[in-house]
């Protein structure tokens, strides 16, 4: 066992590549919320512009009323099912913080429970209570 690193060494080790992952992910989390930013603001720019197009095409009072109507239907429910994807999306972004911080905290429980069965350990091997005492009574 010579040879093998403290436990403390492979803590550290594991907490430092923990983090550096972490910190990793800052960018891609930042950019990924940019990018579904742009999406949608393309999407209304494009979709306004459209429109201002049509209407320079087919003056208001001259499109057709079942189409019109149509058209609204399609245009609010394009809305309302963008509406909804955002809301959902907003639960994970709000819900994936808590999961994180919920298995950041049982891994600090898990290493806080092997300190102490460590410590245990080391008090009974320095009061001698570990080794052989029933082989030594055996003889």
């Amino acid at each position: 066992m010579a040879n093998e690193a403290p436990i403390t060494d492979i803590i550290k080790d594991s907490t430092n590549k923990t983090m550096k992952k972490i910190d990793g992910q800052v960018p891609l989390y930042v950019k990924m919320n940019t990018d579904i930013y742009r999406a949608n603001d393309r999407l209304a720019e494009t979709f306004i512009d459209m429109c201002y197009s049509m209407e320079g095409l087919v003056p208001g009072a001259m499109m057709h009323k079942e189409m019109l109507r149509a058209a609204k239907v399609e245009i609010r429910l394009l809305s309302e099912m963008i509406i909804a994807e955002a809301d959902v999306f907003e639960g994970f972004l709000k819900m994936y913080p808590q999961m994180y911080v919920y298995g950041v905290k049982y891994f600090e429980q898990a290493m806080r429970g092997w300190a102490q069965v460590i410590e245990a350990a080391s008090r009974q091997e320095a009061d001698g209570e570990e080794g052989e005492p029933e082989a030594a009574d055996k003889k």
